[in-house]
């Protein structure tokens, strides 16, 4: 369970959260816009469960709207205040998410839920690599506007980079090198994108070394 909210999280807070979205949430419409798409995305990936387990996604979904209130009231008094304020926000909902997930393994039971963990955990890795980690690099590199603006203009190819980097990691250079047109695409992305930012290059094998290992510990708990 805690795999399946933990990526409808990651879903509905980036991919699913535009720009716009994220500079007009002081808005109440808009921030409550936000937190429907939250309960839709996670009621989609626990599927039929949601029957039984409504009401916990609903505190789940109150728990965000509060965390995410709480950020926005923060943001208007300490403007300047943007890295420590979305490290905390991201950390809050995690344990929101561990505790509901505590709350329904009491009192709920066995569950019949559509996908098995084990896919969710690399589909979370892709993600966080790629997009999740576009958004959150852009946000810690906000006191660094040269290379803020980097980020953002290399936002596809870094990102493919990033996906082919936890590729070679999770499966081995003999499988990606097998598929030579990918593995050429990779390479080329990759020296399109390092050519100016030695960190960039760095960052993004850092990356893909974390989420590597986010697979191996996180499967450890579905064993």
């Amino acid at each position: 369970m805690f795999w399946h909210l933990l990526f409808a999280h990651f879903v509905a807070d980036y991919p699913l959260q535009p720009n716009w979205m994220v500079r007009n949430k002081d808005k109440i419409s808009v921030l409550l816009l936000h937190t429907l798409i939250h309960f839709i995305v996670t009621v989609l990936f626990v599927g039929r469960a949601a029957l039984v387990i409504w009401p916990y996604l609903l505190a789940l979904t109150a728990a965000h709207f509060i965390i995410d209130v709480c950020k926005l009231t923060l943001g208007r008094y300490r403007p300047k205040w943007v890295i420590i304020p979305y490290v905390i926000d991201q950390v809050l909902h995690y344990i929101s998410i561990w505790l509901v997930v505590v709350w329904i393994d009491a009192s709920a039971g066995l569950l019949d839920l559509p996908f098995e963990p084990v896919w969710l955990i690399y589909a979370t890795a892709y993600l966080v690599a790629t997009y999740v980690w576009f958004i959150s690099e852009r946000i810690l590199a906000y006191d660094e506007p040269d290379y803020r603006e980097q980020v953002i203009n290399l936002l596809w190819p870094r990102m493919l980079v990033r996906a082919g980097i936890l590729t070679l990691f999770l499966f081995g250079w003999r499988l990606v090198a097998g598929i030579s047109p990918s593995l050429a695409v990779t390479l080329r992305l990759r020296d399109q994108c390092y050519q100016y930012s030695p960190r960039a290059m760095l960052t993004d094998a850092g990356v893909g070394l974390v989420m590597l290992v986010f697979v191996q510990v996180a499967a450890l708990t579905i064993r």
